[in-house]
């Protein structure tokens, strides 16, 4: 039982571990626009979320050229010092942080709770003039642009008559993939 007045740390939910999150992040995926000046508004739910960190920065990068993320600074942070210490899969690492840095650049939300993308993130992942989709993942937001989104979709429905088995998962990006089994948030 907790005494009162003792700040308890937030627990997850479904780990029940110690919460890296100051709140508990948006469930389900939403759709968003981008307007002609590379802004996107957030949808409260993800406002509130973004707002709760104690730095307002956020990074918003590419991990892999397909697919955008949104980190609170301090989780991107976290994710530098997990690169810097890396000493396996080295080439993974390099290319990872070499598409972060290319397509990433610092952002905060405006009083509106619209953040803007650079224009190379921008038009690498063709986000302009289409639904976009943000939908939290592992400590980020991921980015789908509709195309992206509708790939994932169908990959993550069986075609008629087909089933989808652990030997035949949804697939995805390797050098992403063998990151966040190093931790990678």
């Amino acid at each position: 039982m907790a005494e009162i007045g003792r700040i308890q740390p937030k627990v997850d939910q479904i780990t029940s571990e110690p919460s890296i999150f100051p709140v508990e992040p948006p469930l389900g995926m939403y759709t968003v626009q981008m307007d002609e000046k590379g802004r996107t508004k957030l949808p409260v739910d993800f406002q509130t979320f973004f707002g709760a960190f104690p730095e307002k920065k956020l990074y918003v990068t590419s991990l892999d050229g397909i697919t955008g993320q949104i980190y609170p600074i301090s989780i991107w942070r976290r994710n530098q010092r997990l690169f810097a210490r890396s000493t396996q899969n080295t080439k993974a690492v390099e290319r990872v942080m070499f598409n972060a840095q290319d397509l990433g650049s610092e952002a905060e939300m405006d009083s509106s709770g619209r953040i803007t993308f650079c224009q190379a993130l921008r038009e690498e992942l063709k986000l302009a003039g289409q639904p976009l989709r943000l939908v939290v993942v592992k400590g980020h937001v991921e980015i789908l642009s509709e195309q992206v989104y509708q790939a994932r979709r169908r990959a993550a429905r069986p075609a008629e008559g087909e089933e989808i088995t652990e030997e035949k998962p949804r697939p995805q990006t390797e050098n992403v993939r063998v990151l966040e089994e190093m931790g990678l948030l």
